[in-house]
């Protein structure tokens, strides 16, 4: 599995986040560590980029996709929403986006944020 990041979304992570640490790719499912206070259930697929000081804090990311900036971790049930290659590219008003090679579109408004 694969997590590639186009060029102009990569230079937007670079403005917001450190970059020095572990990623997680986080399906906002209430299930792992819960990231928000809030947690609804809906026929849509909502994930998120963490950047976290270890991944190894966070033992439900079990599995490892290699990407642009290295390893990023995911809950082991979430690569079943994924295509073995899978894009995190602009949208046309700037927001992040996830996209499998085969399936489109998987979250049109991703989220990437620090996580201490």
């Amino acid at each position: 599995m694969e997590l590639i990041i186009a060029k102009d979304a990569l230079s937007k992570m670079k403005k917001l986040l450190p970059m020095q640490h572990d990623f997680l790719l986080h399906l906002d499912d209430g299930q792992g560590i819960d990231f928000h206070e809030h947690v609804s259930c809906s026929v849509n697929l909502h994930f998120r980029l963490l950047e976290v000081k270890d991944h190894h804090m966070h033992p439900a990311y079990d599995v490892r996709i290699e990407s642009t900036i290295g390893p990023v971790y995911v809950k082991s049930y979430s690569v079943m929403y994924l295509d073995p290659i899978n894009y995190i590219r602009l949208g046309g008003y700037g927001e992040f986006q996830l996209a499998g090679k085969y399936a489109g579109n998987i979250d049109a408004n991703l989220s990437v944020t620090l996580y201490e």
